[in-house]
């Protein structure tokens, strides 16, 4: 249902405003989307980039006693 207080022309313009306005949030939003989604994979890459090198720096100890 749609309710307009003004004429068509100002109905129309009001509409393509609005339309504007949600491709721009959208776009916000996908790129802070985007962005959580790359923090993610940057903190799991490190994670087991850390894995191996903490298990890298076991097997020196380990090397180091024999």
């Amino acid at each position: 249902m749609k309710i307009c207080l003004f004429n068509q022309v100002e109905c129309l313009e009001l509409e393509a405003l609005l339309r504007e306005e949600m491709k721009r949030s959208n776009v916000a939003f996908q790129q802070s989307l985007n962005h959580v989604v790359l923090e993610r994979n940057i903190q799991e890459k490190y994670q087991i980039l850390s894995k191996i090198l903490q298990r890298f720096g076991e097997s020196r100890e380990v090397n180091k006693i024999f």
